[in-house]
């Protein structure tokens, strides 16, 4: 395939782009309206005369009251989903002597690197991003200049799928965009044609996301020329050749093409997130929530308005009469002319209101989660194993979206394995804390670090634990030993008594951050005799002596009355030599 030129690289990026969005334009202007409304900016919706977005101003004198019931339903189902931690089981490709060491330090290396690049945190957003939007992205890759690998979160505005596919791989493109600022892009070695960059300033490459962030943030230009930003969409195109699929990967930004590269991989580096089934253009899971907020938002303003009504007052007035108010520190004076003002009578509120009202919320809960997840308990229920099946329930009603999430740890642990096989060139230092709280270090490096004499060289000498390709990761995510605190200690103490766990394993489990220093000062306590203790020099000396005797009571082997006589008596001394020396 001929290398296409400046401008016809341009050019079909931002073809591709461009017919990508307006495909999609009927789920990015809903996706503006869920965005709004998961910040409380319910009385926004789309005018189909102006092609625009609107909002619902109240009329003078009232209220429109957003009542943020699906944002808490959001939240609450994505706490749920992400409530356990994900495990990692690393199958080497080979049985060796050192297979189940290899396999050890290899997820060791995946848990430290789950903290150092922040996982965890980019866990929350794309849980959240695929709520609020049909899906979210992870994008896995290695970055040159730090030697590291990245994680990094998109949502579905600013990474484009083709419409009509229900996974990733079977898209012929994905584009990507990103803001990025002069500075960044004079500083990467691998872009070209920066000089000739046009800067627009401009907040996201999806129209609608411009919109929604030109609401939220004022018009800002930068001063300096240096934090100047522009869009930059990256497109990855599967390419079909005799040889099998390879990835040519097009950069733009600015009407210029900044880097051009073909990649002999067949997958792209991106996990998606989608947490329930069907293709990745669906309606998001805030979509079924907001008409029935809309309608609880209705009837908590017209309650509110009604209010501020009544409490001021409703009076009737003759046509004619005119009438005067004046206050002072003697009080309030009314003044009429003729007919004086009557009061009218203030009605109550009708019962069916709220019966309404709480039917809204209990629709919503049906929609979303259930008390429990939202920190509320139905009344009367106070016992824990109560809760835990309240909140098994909550559990159990998103067991797709929970499942939809372990693939994605999967296909990142794997994509992960496949980086540091291939860019791990020298070996790598991993430091963690052991498990008595001890540092511990230990190296890796990539199987292709091997094929260079230095690589090899230096792995030999550190005893690097060399990452493979070939390697098998299978990775869940599990309940863990109970949905609250209480249920966990109570499950930490059964299986203590039973042995099956440590003294370690039950403290860390009550969240206890010293827990080798209370190890080790029980295990010193455990070592100081009991007459050496201060409580015991306080008792009287008599019954000191009578504690000693007991606890110094021959052994029962000692049949003979002779021999036990002689062992009481001297053991009496001793008890009195003792006591003396106290």
């Amino acid at each position: 395939m001929a290398r296409p030129t400046n401008e016809d690289a341009v050019s079909k990026v931002e073809t591709l782009w461009k017919q990508l969005e307006d495909a999609r334009f009927r789920y990015t202007r809903q996706w503006y309206i869920n965005w709004a409304f998961y910040e409380n900016n319910h009385f926004v919706w789309w005018r189909k005369s102006t092609q625009t977005i609107d909002r619902v101003n109240p009329p003078k004198g009232s209220v429109l009251r957003a009542v943020p019931k699906a944002r808490r339903q959001v939240e609450g189902v994505q706490n749920l989903i992400l409530s356990s931690e994900p495990r990692w089981v690393v199958i080497p490709d080979e049985e060796t002597k050192d297979a189940d060491e290899v396999a050890r330090r290899v997820n060791h290396f995946l848990q430290e690197g789950w903290q150092h690049w922040n996982v965890r945190d980019q866990l929350d957003e794309l849980v959240l991003y695929a709520l609020i939007y049909p899906y979210s992205v992870l994008e896995v890759g290695f970055d040159s200049l730090k030697d590291d690998i990245y994680v990094d979160v998109y949502d579905s505005f600013d990474i484009a799928l083709p419409l009509n596919i229900k996974d990733i791989e079977e898209a012929p493109y994905v584009i990507k965009t990103k803001i990025m600022t002069k500075a960044e892009l004079e500083a990467n070695p691998d872009f070209e044609n920066v000089s000739k960059v046009i800067y627009d300033n401009r907040l996201a490459a999806s129209d609608m996301k411009e919109a929604r962030l030109s609401d939220k943030f004022a018009a800002f230009k930068p001063q300096y020329e240096e934090f100047q930003t522009v869009i930059v969409k990256e497109a990855w195109i599967k390419e079909r050749t005799k040889d099998g699929i390879r990835m040519r990967v097009i950069t733009v930004a600015g009407g210029q093409k900044l880097r051009e590269k073909v990649y002999n991989i067949h997958q792209y580096p991106f996990v998606v997130y989608k947490p329930f089934s069907g293709s990745f253009y669906q309606p998001a899971f805030i979509e079924k929530l907001i008409p029935l907020n809309k309608s609880l938002d209705v009837f908590v303003s017209q309650i509110e308005n009604f209010t501020n009504v009544m409490v001021r007052g409703r009076y009737l007035k003759h046509k004619l009469s005119n009438i005067s108010r004046l206050v002072n520190e003697d009080g309030e004076i009314v003044e009429y002319d003729s007919v004086p003002p009557q009061p009218m009578e203030i009605p109550s509120l009708p019962n069916f209101l709220f019966v309404h009202t709480n039917n809204i919320e209990k629709w919503i809960e049906e929609a979303g989660t259930t008390t429990a997840a939202l920190g509320k308990v139905p009344k009367g229920v106070r016992a824990y194993k109560a809760i835990e099946s309240l909140k098994q329930s909550d559990f159990a009603n998103l067991r797709v979206p929970v499942m939809k999430l372990q693939d994605v740890v999967q296909r990142l642990t794997e994509k992960v394995i496949d980086l540091a096989a291939t860019n791990y060139l020298l070996p790598k230092t991993i430091y963690r804390m052991g498990d008595e709280d001890q540092p511990d270090y230990f190296k890796v490096i990539g199987e292709e670090g091997l094929n260079h004499p230095l690589g090899r060289e230096l792995a030999e000498r550190d005893n690097a634990i060399v990452i493979k390709k070939s390697f098998r990761v299978k990775a869940s995510i599990e309940n863990a030993l109970s949905y609250t605190e209480e249920g966990k200690r109570d499950t930490l103490r059964e299986l203590y008594s039973a042995g099956i766990i440590g003294k370690r394993t039950l403290l860390e489990g009550f969240k206890f951050g010293n827990v080798s220093e209370i190890l080790e000062e029980a295990k010193e306590e455990t070592n100081i005799s009991m007459i050496e203790t201060p409580d015991f020099q306080l008792l009287p000396d008599e019954l000191k002596q009578h504690i000693l005797e007991y606890l110094t009571q021959p052994d029962t082997m000692l049949q003979n009355p002779i021999a036990r006589a002689e062992v009481m008596n001297k053991q009496r001394k001793q008890s009195r030599k003792s006591i003396k020396r106290s």
